[in-house]
């Protein structure tokens, strides 16, 4: 991962870990792992893509979590991260860009 997005990325993680510890949900240190494992194959795979669904579920918990503990702007930071994970829109496909490679353009903006 590079640039703006991974910053973003991991300040959202790390404000996870500070706000709920895991004596208040231990959850979140498992997901962190995940989100971080996953971002560490994104970095070192050719094709990212495969590991599109399981990055923006385990995002996705991530705010879910933050939510059930009533950290609201963390939650929405979270879901917002995991809303530009969402499967590519209509206007994609019609210009003619592939799902595959949206994906994997998207993937290497929000986490280089």
């Amino acid at each position: 991962m590079y640039g703006f997005s991974r910053i973003v990325l991991d300040h959202a993680l790390k404000l996870t870990e500070e706000t709920i510890p895991p004596e208040q949900d231990p959850r979140v240190p498992e997901c962190i792992a995940v989100v971080r494992r996953y971002v560490d194959w994104i970095a070192e795979e050719e094709s990212p893509a495969n590991y599109y669904s399981e990055l923006r579920a385990s995002v996705a918990e991530l705010s879910g979590i933050a939510l059930q503990n009533g950290q609201l702007p963390l939650a929405a930071r979270l879901q917002d991260i995991a809303r530009q994970l969402n499967e590519p829109s209509q206007e994609f496909q019609t210009l003619g860009i592939t799902e595959a490679s949206w994906k994997t353009a998207i993937l290497r903006l929000l986490l280089g």
